[in-house]
């Protein structure tokens, strides 16, 4: 669209109802020009979705408020890579200048220092705010929509701080709390475990006869222990505190005390006979002044 440019048109290209006296003439429209001032009305309305009617006086705002809404020529999807993205908006920026400001759909999670390049006017470093007000790394997701404005430096990802995305290696985040069968797995990296299902599956009793149950990320592995007096060349079965569910794996037993005589010495063996016992032995090598022992021993199992 030009300035008016009929007879009349003052040198400021000012619209001016003439002065007869001075010998001034008033502006004359043209054709032309009243053309192009409806095809400007025209587009704008069209853009916006607005159908004209006649005798309705609000429907250019109505347009641009739809425009607005629609956010024509600031809402567009990236492209390119986790760290090189490109924007190409329509109309293209001329350059950057400060307070620019887009709305972006990321295509790709973000990499480490990741970097936006509109209009093709050059690759800026995209950033946003941590919770101390500091510009650090943008953190953004797939098909993630958030604003992005220029402050003169950066292109600053106007999203929540990053510590409220997903936690990496590389980037401040959050995780979620892992199920019991997650962390029973041992395989997934993108979850934490909180102290009650470290805990959950573990068992014990820490006396003289007792026993350590472990959780079964941990394999489940059942300790036993005790201490009992064993009569000469005698057995004693006893009970387990709790009962392996699958298999005893080893017993080991020990005599207690350094017994011993001049005329030999003692043994103690320890011989699971089944989930649920084991059998104690003091084993005498003494010729005279053999006695009841006391022997610990321990059952290892799941």
């Amino acid at each position: 669209m030009h300035r008016i440019d009929g007879p009349g048109a003052t040198v400021d290209n000012k619209f001016t109802e003439g002065d007869p006296v001075g010998g001034i003439q008033a502006t004359v429209v043209t054709d032309d020009w009243l053309n192009d001032v409806q095809e400007e009305v025209m587009s704008v309305l069209s853009a916006g979705g607005v159908t004209p009617v006649k005798g309705t006086q609000d429907q250019l705002l109505q347009a641009l408020y739809k425009l607005l809404q629609a956010q024509k020529a600031t809402a567009f999807s990236a492209a390119g890579t986790a760290t090189v993205l490109m924007l190409t908006p329509s109309p293209a920026i001329s350059a950057y200048a400060t307070n620019q400001r887009f709305t972006v759909k990321f295509p790709v999670n973000s990499g480490l220092n990741p970097t936006l390049n509109v209009s093709g006017k050059g690759a800026k470093n995209l950033k946003q705010y941590d919770a101390t007000g500091a510009k650090i790394a943008a953190t953004f997701f797939a098909d993630q929509v958030s604003d992005v404005m220029y402050d003169g430096t950066d292109l600053v990802l106007l999203a929540p701080i990053s510590s409220v995305g997903q936690a990496t290696e590389s980037n401040l985040g959050v995780l979620k709390v892992a199920t019991q069968p997650i962390v029973n797995s041992g395989t997934d990296d993108a979850t934490v475990v909180t102290p009650k299902k470290l805990k959950w599956g573990v068992s014990y009793i820490l006396s003289t006869n007792g026993y350590l149950i472990l959780p079964s990320w941990l394999g489940g592995l059942i300790f036993q222990w005790g201490r009992i007096s064993v009569a000469s060349e005698g057995s004693t079965t006893v009970n387990y505190s709790t009962v392996f569910p699958s298999s005893v794996l080893v017993s080991l037993a020990t005599v207690n005390s350094s017994a011993s005589t001049t005329n030999g010495n003692y043994s103690a063996y320890a011989n699971a006979i089944s989930n649920s016992q084991v059998v104690i032995t003091n084993d005498v090598n003494v010729t005279t002044g053999a006695s009841a022992q006391q022997i610990s021993w321990l059952s290892i199992g799941f």
